[in-house]
């Protein structure tokens, strides 16, 4: 059967998938243990990445069950950098920096594509060529930065707070990228008081109240393709009290 959605004989089945990953890396310790950087050079070659496609994906049906396919063959590479250092006693700072440059190999014909209505050979390819295009859901630069400050009040009492960014950069959501979701700044903080065995937090997430897509997926039909954005949290506080028995 060709149409409304049936799955064909090749469907059926899926290949496996795999990847060779390459990494050289240091690890370092500096100031009398005060300062450590870490940092990393990576490869992955990626074979057969298993997505979730729409049955009888070569002539897409106008609503097909969603099944396990082959997206053919992608490569990442990049580098990622990280950081510690205690500035004074009580006082620490934290970083972290990635790039991650994931793309599909050359040739890979991606059937969730084929014969849409949005594409003309020139904003994307009618026959499902992805080749050079980056994956779908993944951000090119990462980065986070945060810090803590702890002041003791007494031998058995200290006050403490900090806070952690992150940034994400854009991530399209398909692999013809046509759409993306733009990058985000978020920031968490927290604050309060420690005993021997026990703790008081006040915390915070999201605390400039960003309004952003988390994520999103994209179901193809016959004539269009629809984006289903995932809102991320507003704003959330709340209190966490811990005791150690």
């Amino acid at each position: 059967m060709a149409n409304g959605g049936a799955i064909l004989a090749a469907e059926r089945r899926f290949d496996s998938d795999s990847n060779w990953t390459y990494e050289i890396g240091t690890k370092n310790v500096f100031l009398d243990g005060a300062l450590t950087l870490n940092a990393a050079l990576f490869y992955i070659d990626w074979a057969n990445r298993q997505v979730s496609i729409s049955a009888n994906g070569v002539v897409p049906p106008a609503i097909g069950p969603a099944i396990i396919g082959n997206a053919g063959a992608s490569s990442v590479k990049g580098f990622e950098i990280d950081t510690s250092w205690v500035v004074a006693p009580g006082l620490n700072l934290r970083a972290a920096f990635s790039f991650n440059d994931a793309k599909y190999d050359e040739g890979v014909i991606d059937t969730r594509q084929r014969d849409f209505a949005n594409c003309d050979n020139v904003v994307c390819a009618i026959n499902g060529d992805v080749g050079g295009n980056e994956l779908e859901r993944q951000s090119k630069v990462q980065a986070t930065f945060g810090a803590d400050y702890t002041v003791p009040i007494t031998d058995a009492l200290s006050v403490f707070g900090g806070f952690d960014s992150s940034y994400k950069s854009k991530q399209f959501s398909d692999s013809v990228n046509l759409a993306f979701l733009p990058d985000r700044f978020l920031t968490d903080a927290r604050i309060g008081m420690r005993g021997d065995n026990w703790s008081l937090t006040l915390w915070g997430k999201n605390i400039f109240n960003k309004q952003y897509a988390a994520s999103a997926f994209a179901i193809f039909v016959a004539t269009d393709t629809v984006y289903v954005p995932i809102k991320g949290p507003n704003r959330t506080g709340g209190i966490t009290g811990r005791f150690n028995f």
